[in-house]
């Protein structure tokens, strides 16, 4: 008796003598036995236990063992379980087949040997675990291809969608039922499909791409999403070959790296608007010197002066803008200090009245009980 082995199997016969004989050769052959003389009975016990395996005579009253496999098939809990019909030998083959139309898993005619019995209860077991590895790979795979957030597809050579994970309708707004059945080609930016459709081409040949492939995909809003794919081949059972596309959303990625790069360039622009910058200053020093220069040694009535004066200014303001351009570029700290804005005012209407010209008259309306703010004066007069 092999005391490893801890199956059940549930037993179902009218005639008592065959029952109890089953039972023992089963015990015998290291399994737990469930015994029941009908098949309303085996159907409660089974419902109750869950067994490995159930055995049923075909003929029996109340409910024979076809109408037992039928219930027993029609209920979820008990459907996966391997059913195996007793037939009396060449008296009931049209019952036999009626059984396995009605999904029942093999047969054994009656009268049969021991050993006949035990391997034939051995090969349902032995499948029944294989088959309850198999669900188990698959329950636990679809559970990682459902909560995975990358875009899970199977495509058939022509680019038919035979399978999409529900991750697309968070990243692309589709049910997978709305793919199914439709060309993902229709869905590529019209300036991607040739290289989609020839990296889609190298990839189901078998030929592993280099790297993943960039291209923009159609959301259901209509708006385009950047996507980074990568495709393999695969024998399906089913389909035959198809390919295995696997792609995850880059927008905002790609909206980074964008934003990287004007960064990088705006330094760029920084950096020369600095160097610009200093060289003007050197300029502008000379300007302003010989501007404060002249106005010394002007008397207070020359005609002159006021020209001069209005260089000087203009050289400050430049000189304001310099630092501007420094700042900018981070080489220099803006310079605030205390201002009362009606002087900054005062200060540049005199330019603005030269630069708008004498057609166009500018009035200036100044607030006395402004107050006092910190600022840099060559930002607010620029």
């Amino acid at each position: 008796m092999n005391k490893t082995n801890f199956y059940t199997i549930l037993t179902v016969n009218d005639i008592p003598d065959q029952l109890e004989l089953m039972a023992f050769i089963l015990r015998e052959a290291g399994y737990q036995v469930l015994c029941a003389e009908n098949g309303i009975e085996g159907l409660k016990i089974a419902r109750r236990e869950i067994p490995d395996l159930i055995i049923s005579d075909v003929m029996m009253p109340e409910m024979d063992g076809i109408e037992f496999c039928r219930q027993v098939r029609a209920d979820k809990h008990l459907t996966l379980i391997p059913f195996l019909l007793v037939s009396a030998m060449r008296k009931d083959t049209e019952s036999v087949v009626k059984g396995l139309e009605a999904d029942a898993d093999d047969y054994i005619e009656a009268p049969y040997e021991n050993l006949r019995l035990v391997a034939k209860v051995a090969q349902l077991i032995e499948r029944k675990k294989t088959n309850d590895v198999l669900r188990e790979n698959e329950i636990r795979f679809r559970s990682m291809i459902e909560n995975i957030t990358d875009i899970i597809s199977i495509l058939a050579p022509d680019g038919t969608v035979i399978y999409e994970s529900p991750s697309v309708e968070a990243i692309l707004g589709y049910t997978p039922e709305e793919l199914i059945g439709q060309n993902a080609f229709d869905f590529v930016h019209p300036q991607d499909t040739d290289q989609v459709i020839e990296y889609f081409n190298t990839a189901i040949s078998g030929v592993k791409p280099a790297f993943p492939l960039e291209y923009r995909f159609r959301h259901k809003d209509n708006s385009w999403r950047s996507m980074e794919s990568v495709g393999n081949p695969y024998h399906d059972a089913t389909h035959g070959l198809v390919a295995i596309i696997t792609s995850r959303d880059i927008t905002e990625t790609k909206k980074l790296e964008e934003q990287l790069s004007q960064s990088q360039k705006l330094e760029s622009v920084g950096k020369l608007a600095g160097g610009i910058a200093h060289d003007f200053n050197n300029m502008l020093t000379a300007i302003n010197g010989y501007s404060e220069l002249s106005l010394r040694r002007l008397p207070q009535d020359d005609p002159l002066r006021r020209n001069i004066e209005e260089i000087k200014k203009a050289g400050e303001r430049s000189a304001d803008l310099t630092r501007q351009l420094l700042a900018f570029s981070r080489q220099q700290v803006l310079k605030t200090k205390m201002l009362n804005l009606n002087d900054v005012i005062i200060d540049v209407s005199s330019m603005l009245e030269r630069l708008i010209g004498e057609d166009i008259r500018l009035n200036i309306i100044l607030n006395p009980q402004l107050w006092v703010i910190e600022a840099d004066p060559g930002q607010l007069s620029t």
